[in-house]
């Protein structure tokens, strides 16, 4: 069996479509192409949580018995845990009619309580490496293909956490001049931030690529930025010094694009992800392309 393969959604700009896009494609990865998929939502907004799990159902069976992500950030600092890991990863989280129709994705959700992380991780040493550590459990057991992690939109501790924890990491991007602007600073950031934690984690997370969400066709402006940021990538990004962040062609821009459609906002206010939900939408083709894709890159 292949290694578990550990890859994050980062961009520190927030309504890129980072959050659908990590549910769609660990979903499409359990229903498409077969694998067993732990999404993991590190975001205190538990957007992804929620986008896979009725809002009550969250609140019984998970916030209120602490069986989130705050666990382990919230006794980060003990020596004995009152956990497990597996005590807090809910298998086949996807319901419809009561019925778990999705056996291949698990999540690990969040919790609004994570957003005192920042104050809990100050009390430990190697703040950075709690998560991998739980996440290199799950690892070792061998039972997942792939871990997709939902990182929240900004560069902060547990941002760092999901970084350490990672192989790879794919940026989604709008294509807008904002973007374009933050997508070197995001890469040169991360690549800053792997080389000063190498006696932690000695192979650096991968940028695996750039992927495009939100896209409208018959915006012009749309079209120019793609075509920008594409050729952008096939050069290579380089730090403000010169050196080499990403070879060229290393690491290009995907080819399938995620256009800017209604279905996958309804998708998500019904708790269920574009596969489920509405499979033959133009939306469920867009992720299905993009994962296909993920898989033959990651």
């Amino acid at each position: 069996m292949l290694a578990t393969k550990i890859v994050s959604l980062i961009n520190f700009k927030g309504g890129v479509g980072k959050t659908t896009s990590a549910v769609n494609i660990a979903a499409n990865l359990a229903t498409y192409h077969e694998k067993k998929v732990l999404l993991v939502d590190s975001d205190p907004q538990t957007n992804a949580t929620v986008y896979v799990m009725h809002p009550q159902r969250y609140r019984s069976s998970c916030y209120d018995a602490k069986k989130t992500l705050v666990r382990i950030f919230e006794e980060c600092g003990t020596r004995t845990k009152s956990y497990q890991i597996h005590d807090l990863i809910i298998e086949a989280v996807v319901e419809r009619d009561n019925k778990r129709i999705l056996p291949g994705l698990d999540l690990l959700p969040s919790d609004p309580r994570l957003i005192q992380a920042e104050r809990w991780l100050t009390s430990v040493n190697s703040p950075f490496t709690i998560l991998r550590k739980e996440i290199e459990r799950v690892r070792e057991e061998g039972y997942y293909d792939y871990i997709i992690i939902d990182c929240a939109p900004n560069l902060y501790a547990l941002t760092k956490n999901c970084i350490i924890a990672s192989d790879y990491y794919l940026v989604p991007v709008i294509p807008d001049f904002l973007s374009s602007v933050g997508l070197e600073l995001l890469v040169s950031w991360i690549y800053d931030f792997g080389k000063e934690m190498e006696d932690v984690k000695a192979t650096p997370i991968k940028l695996s690529g750039v992927f495009f969400t939100k896209y409208r066709t018959i915006t012009r402006l749309h079209r120019e930025m793609v075509a920008s940021i594409q050729d952008r990538l096939i050069n290579g990004i380089k730090a403000e010094d010169g050196s080499q962040i990403v070879a060229p062609g290393e690491a290009p821009a995907f080819e399938s694009i995620v256009r800017d459609l209604i279905a996958a906002a309804e998708a998500a206010d019904h708790n269920l992800p574009l596969c489920v939900y509405n499979p033959s939408s133009e939306s469920a083709h867009d992720f299905r392309a993009l994962t296909g894709e993920f898989v033959r890159r990651v």
